[in-house]
């Protein structure tokens, strides 16, 4: 939907999507390439214009987003750069390595979460974003672990790799 809204809104003319390699505090992650597979599947009806990069994959250890765009960016100087997160993560900032920096190498675009502090009012009036479900990543694997059905909530391209994978399921 992010993604979708982003492109249509004219905000960006494409969407990149970077899954994190190693993520940096430690979360436990499906395999790299599955998550990109999903990804590619998730977005293939947005066309050309969404692209899976691998980046992250290319560097050994923890994934870092200030590493990330510094590599973009010296990869591709034609490009300007926006930055998409939750409202949420704003409130996390102080845990990112070198939040600051990374706010003078990249526009962030917030988007705004139901139930999370922060998303009500609008962070930015003149620029509004709509206000996305109240649904966490972390809810739709633990949902999957329960065997429930989570089809309203994942693209059907997703949803057909974590089936064929047998990813996210308890036991």
């Amino acid at each position: 939907m992010v993604a979708a809204w982003i492109l249509e809104s004219g905000r960006a003319d494409e969407v990149w999507l970077v899954p994190a390699a190693h993520h940096a505090f430690g979360k436990a992650l499906a395999p790299f390439d599955a998550r990109v597979e999903m990804l590619r599947a998730a977005f293939a009806p947005l066309g050309a214009r969404v692209r899976v990069s691998e980046i992250e994959n290319e560097r050994e250890g923890v994934s870092y987003t200030i590493d990330t765009v510094e590599t973009l960016r010296a990869r591709h100087p034609e490009h300007t750069w926006l930055l998409v997160v939750g409202t949420d993560i704003l409130g996390e900032r102080t845990k990112w390595k070198e939040w600051d920096r990374l706010q003078t190498l990249v526009t962030l675009l917030p988007v705004r979460r139901a139930g999370v502090n922060g998303s009500e009012p609008d962070p930015d009036p003149a620029h509004p974003t709509p206000l996305f479900p109240d649904i966490s990543s972390t809810q739709i694997r633990e949902r999957i672990a329960r065997g429930e059905d989570v089809s309203g909530l994942v693209p059907a391209g997703a949803l057909s790799v974590v089936a064929a994978r047998k990813l996210y399921r308890s036991g």
